[in-house]
């Protein structure tokens, strides 16, 4: 049953909704500290800019 659930969920995992949203932004990084190396840590030419 879990399986079928998650096959049929369109959301992304919750880790992703989260994290890969908040890396996407300066102050976030920016706030906590992360730098170039750490696992929170994302490219300015990776980020997603959609403006």
């Amino acid at each position: 049953m879990v399986a079928q659930s998650l096959v049929e969920d369109v959301h992304p995992m919750n880790y992703l909704r989260i994290n890969c949203t908040l890396q996407q932004y300066d102050e976030f990084l920016d706030q906590y500290g992360i730098k170039e190396g750490d696992t929170m840590y994302l490219a300015p030419e990776d980020r997603v800019n959609i403006w």
